[in-house]
């Protein structure tokens, strides 16, 4: 009996001994797969940035089409460009203060006030408008420029993708004001082009800020 318990003891002990090794892949595994669902949640966030940049210029170039086209500058869709880029803007940091866990609440109530004094100021534009200070087209112009300002002042203090917007609508805004129709096309949508271009660029050598 003696003789068997101690021939069992050495595989007792080596059966001990393997369950670290196990607990240890088992372990190692673990880590694998978070870093791969961490890789694929960063890339995946990427992704969603390279689609919210693009619908963003989109809509400015569309915003152009409609200045270039009307005899009155397009006003009313710059309003509503800035609603658009707003709402986005402030869903945008919502998200990536949630992702960070930094107070929510005060970063889209800076949000708010900062959108919401853009549109104030195209309020008191329309006033002037109405009362023949400011034509609707001089309006419009400015509209674009003030949009410009709000959009980069939101890429420095929010969003940095906003930013690079708020440079590509003040150009748009320089062009509408000093180019004809057709020349302008031809500066902004191969700069847009050029803009996505060097996006890519940077998501591909993982050199983007941290997306939300």
């Amino acid at each position: 009996m003696n003789d068997e318990r101690a021939a069992a003891s050495p595989r007792d002990e080596t059966t001990t001994q393997q369950h670290p090794g196990s607990g240890n892949a088992q372990t190692s595994a673990n880590e694998a797969t978070s870093v791969r669902g961490g890789t694929e949640q960063h890339r995946q966030s990427q992704r969603n940035q390279l689609i919210v940049f693009c619908a963003l210029l989109i809509l400015a170039l569309i915003g152009m089409g409609v200045t270039e086209s009307r005899q009155d500058g397009g006003w009313e869709y710059w309003i509503f460009l800035v609603v658009i880029y707003g709402l986005t803007s402030i869903v945008l940091t919502w998200r990536q203060a949630k992702h960070r866990g930094e107070p929510v609440w005060r970063m889209i109530r800076e949000q708010v006030f900062h959108w919401v004094g853009v549109l104030i100021t195209l309020k008191v534009l329309f006033l002037l408008e109405r009362t023949d200070v400011m034509s609707r087209e001089a309006i419009s112009d400015v509209s674009v420029i003030i949009l410009a300002l709000a959009c980069y002042l939101a890429g420095v203090h929010f969003q940095w993708i906003f930013l690079i917007v708020g440079i590509f609508v003040g150009i748009m805004a320089i062009a509408l004001a000093y180019t004809e129709q057709y020349v302008v096309w031809l500066i902004m949508i191969p700069l847009a082009a050029g803009a996505v271009w060097v996006f890519l660029q940077r998501m591909q050598k993982g050199i983007l800020p941290s997306p939300p």
